[in-house]
């Protein structure tokens, strides 16, 4: 029996050891990082349309689970076989998420499937720690236990992996290559997760029925705005994170990604005619992805 815990959508991951990114509370931590577009413009990226909500997903007839406030757990609105909790960001600072059992950690092969910030525009040097204290920014901590971390499904088009590149057409290191849009945790040898304030109060006690199950950690987006740029859509999200970090340039700020100045480096994929490939299939969780800094390894 096992749990699988994905992280999804607008989260930035930091794991034991990697140099340069902060943890507390436990071993590894998901960043929650705030979009707001009517307050912000991150690197001067004028077309950011995204607010982000907090949620936890998993199959109804998979888990028994008590929850306390202020998660709200009701039947999804648009899927009755799932359970959805909504977790207020700023009201719930720091969430630790345990599984019964002590666990040691482990990096599957996968997790090379999880894009890296740093290997996509080597110029981002490490994390603002000013800017991560900022609730404006990061209003939310996930912190979560030692497990078996790897990756979730390779983004797929048409049956077929799609292929990311980098925006200025540089190809070296580790692409093109493909990828996957979420962080896979497996607690093994579990029943119960229990998802806590961090400060001590309880929020969800998870409890799989049978067999192998899982939950979904997801910053979900209410507005998808893909950005084409010359037959390619370029996940300009990715400013929200860049944002947050210091730079190798004049300012120690992020590049600029303007109608006039695209100096910052995104990640990129190519589309077939008119079809999109980063957010063609609004079946998905979410389009926006959670991704690394520093080597995983």
């Amino acid at each position: 029996m096992a749990i699988d815990v994905f992280f999804t959508g607008l989260m930035l991951i930091c794991l034991e050891g990697q140099p340069s990114c902060p943890v507390n509370y436990r071993p590894n931590t998901a960043w929650v990082v705030q979009a707001d577009w009517n307050k912000s413009t991150p690197c001067g990226w004028q077309h950011s349309k995204e607010v982000t909500t907090l949620e936890l997903r998993f199959l109804t007839d998979q888990f028994n689970f008590i929850q306390s406030r202020p998660a709200n757990c009701h039947k999804d609105d648009l899927d009755s076989t799932m359970t959805q909790c909504d977790l207020p960001t700023r009201k719930i600072t720091d969430v630790c998420v345990d599984p019964i059992g002590s666990k040691a950690q482990q990096l599957d092969p996968s997790l090379q499937l999880v894009p890296r910030l740093d290997e996509v525009d080597g110029r981002f040097k490490a994390l603002d720690m000013e800017l991560l204290k900022n609730l404006d920014f990061v209003p939310t901590q996930i912190h979560f236990s030692k497990g078996k971390i790897g990756a979730g499904p390779k983004w797929m088009r048409n049956n077929m992996a799609t292929l990311w590149y980098r925006s200025d057409g540089d190809a070296g290191g580790a692409l093109p290559r493909e990828l996957s849009d979420r962080l896979r945790v497996t607690y093994g040898d579990t029943r119960s997760l229990n998802i806590n304030d961090c400060e001590g109060a309880p929020l969800i006690t998870l409890t799989a029925k049978s067999g192998n199950a899982m939950v979904v950690f997801r910053n979900r987006a209410d507005v998808i705005v893909p950005d084409v740029v010359n037959g390619y859509d370029n996940l300009a999200y990715l400013l929200w994170y860049y944002r947050l970090g210091l730079w190798a340039t004049d300012s120690k700020r992020c590049p600029e990604y303007t109608d006039n100045n695209k100096d910052a480096v995104l990640l990129r994929c190519a589309r077939v005619g008119d079809h999109p490939c980063s957010s063609f299939d609004f079946a998905r969780d979410t389009v926006h992805w959670p991704p690394m800094l520093a080597p995983w390894k």
